[in-house]
This record gives structure tokens, sequence and C-alpha cells, in this order.
């Protein structure tokens, strides 16, 4: 029984990667799209989740992550022409390097509200950037970027997609279950006890900032493709509240969680609002509900034990009272 719940996240991702793959041979063009945004954005979460819920901290600008590898991409190819696979390379090399430097910035400063409202500064200050500079497009974005030659059509984009973010779950997963994984949910635990121990709280929580904000990259680099353009929804702080909503949603505690709050949100922005103007409104009040009443996520593992220990008892009653 315990093995087999060891082994439940990487069988539901082969089922998952199976059915991904299977889509790509009998859904359409639209759907296509919405599957490819759904995991997009999953990854997305999942890259934010390193740091909410292994490392405890609580970034409000991690779509500035996302909006570089976007923008990044997208200068490289139409306002550089690069070459789009090195601009693949360039796009994660500066990355990289941002994140070092803003991580380096940010995790300085031991106060969790500092780091929060610091991240979110520097993602609103970019985005700022991007809206008043006529290089970066303005409001209108870059428009006409090329995505790579071996992927130049929906179906085979939707093919990449799937792909590359199944290797980045992959990774993620191979991650959450290495060492450093451990150290940093021990920092997020008790930053005291850590340092007596001698962990390095400063360069944990630095390689954790960067590591996230790597995948995060990666996502952006995708959504770009699949739009054929960069648009400054994809550094916005907006969207790195959505971020956060689809790992409260889901649940930090639990890998799948944060992807299964991104079908949610995204299926809410994206389907619920053709059917009714108050989509947002209806999202903020199930993000309520969970928040106030199943605090861990919709697949916390002790909600549904809660769940199970409930039904056990109400059987019980029935059976007593017959």
């Amino acid at each position: 029984m315990n093995t087999l719940r060891e082994k439940k996240d990487p069988i539901a991702g082969c089922i998952i990667f199976a059915f991904l793959m299977i889509f790509a041979g009998v859904g359409n063009v639209s759907m296509k799209h919405l599957v490819m945004k759904i995991i997009i954005m999953g990854l997305f979460a999942l890259s934010l989740n390193i740091q909410c819920g292994w490392g405890g901290l609580r970034p409000l600008g991690h779509g500035l992550m996302f909006g570089l590898g976007a923008y990044t991409y997208a200068i490289t190819t139409v306002r550089m022409h690069i070459n789009p696979y090195i601009a693949v390379l360039i796009t994660v090399v500066f990355t990289a390097a941002v994140s070092m430097f803003l991580g380096y910035l940010l995790v300085r400063k031991s106060d969790d509200l500092a780091f929060s409202f610091l991240s979110m500064g520097f993602c609103t200050l970019t985005y700022t950037i991007i809206l008043k500079t006529s290089y970066l497009g303005v409001d209108a974005g870059i428009s006409g970027v090329p995505r790579l030659p071996l992927a130049d059509t929906d179906g085979k984009t939707y093919v990449l997609v799937v792909v590359v973010v199944s290797i980045m779950v992959l990774l993620i997963y191979l991650l959450s279950k290495s060492r450093f994984s451990w150290i940093f949910r021990a920092v997020r635990e008790n930053k005291q006890k850590a340092t007596c121990i001698g962990i390095n709280i400063v360069r944990v929580q630095l390689m954790g900032y960067v590591i996230s904000g790597l995948f995060a990259c990666v996502a952006g680099m995708l959504y770009t493709m699949k739009n054929v353009g960069a648009y400054t929804y994809s550094c916005s702080v907006q969207l790195s509240m959505e971020a956060l909503i689809m790992c409260l949603l889901g649940g930090m505690n639990n890998f799948w969680g944060p992807m299964l709050g991104a079908a949610i949100v995204v299926l809410f922005n994206t389907q619920v609002t053709n059917l009714t103007i108050y989509s947002n409104f209806c999202l903020g009040i199930l993000t309520l509900f969970v928040v106030m009443f199943m605090q861990g996520g919709i697949l916390d593992e002790g909600l549904h034990d809660q769940i199970k220990n409930l039904f056990g008892k109400l059987k019980k009653k029935g059976a007593t009272e017959s």
C-alpha cells in the first residue's frame, strides 16, 4: 500500500502524458491551444510552488521570470534576428543571471513581507518599463515571434509543448525527492534550527529562487511560441497573483496540486467567461471557500482523510440506527 502511494505521482504523470499525446491526433486546433495554455500555466504554477510549497516564500512578482522568458526570446528573435535555437539558450542564460541578481537582493531580507513586496515591486517596475518603451512593443507587445523550426505548425507546437513541459515536470519531481528540497523545507520550518545545524539559509533560498525562475522562464518561452508573440500580460502582477491562486486551489503540499489549480483558473478565464460576465467573481468565491475550509487545497491528503472519516462515521451511524 505504501509502495503504491509512493508511486502514485509518477503513475499519474504517465497517464496524463499518454492522454496528452493521444489528444495530439484527435483534438482540434482551438482545443489544443486551450490544453497548451493549461499545461504551460501548470508548469508556471509548479515553478512558483518551489518557492511557496517547499521554501515557504511568498513572491508576489513571480510573473517577472515568466515575462523575462517571454520577452527575451521575442526580442532576440524579432528585434535582433537571432536563430531561435540560439535565442532559447540566450534567454535561459539571461534569466539565470537576472534571477541570481534579484534573488540575492531579495533573500538578504529576512522579513518575509519585504521579500513579497520587493518581488512585486520588481515585477511592476519591469511591466511599466515595457509599457513605456517602443522597442519592447509598449502595450501592444511584440508580435510575429517565430517558433522553433521543428515546430512551425500548431500541431507540432502542441507536441513540443507537451514534451518540454513533461520533461520539466519530471525534473521538478526528481528535484522534489532530492536532498536540496528537504533542506529547503527545513529552512521553511525553522530558520534558527537550520542555521544551528550548519545550513546557509541565504544560499539555499537563493538556489530555490534561481531554480524556480528558470522553470518559469521555460514556461514563458513556450507561451510566447504558442501565441506567436509576447504581450504585457506575461510580465504582470495579475499573472503572479493567478499563479498563487493556482497553488492555493490545488494544494501546495501535493505535487500535482498546482497543475490542477492551473487547469481550474485557465478554464475559468477562458470557458466560464463565455457563459457569464461574473467568471472572476465565481473564481474569487471558489478561492475564498478553499482558503477558509480547505486550507491544504483540493488535493490535500489530510482533507481526503477527513472526508473518509466523515463518510465512515455516517455509514457506521446508519448501520447502528438500522
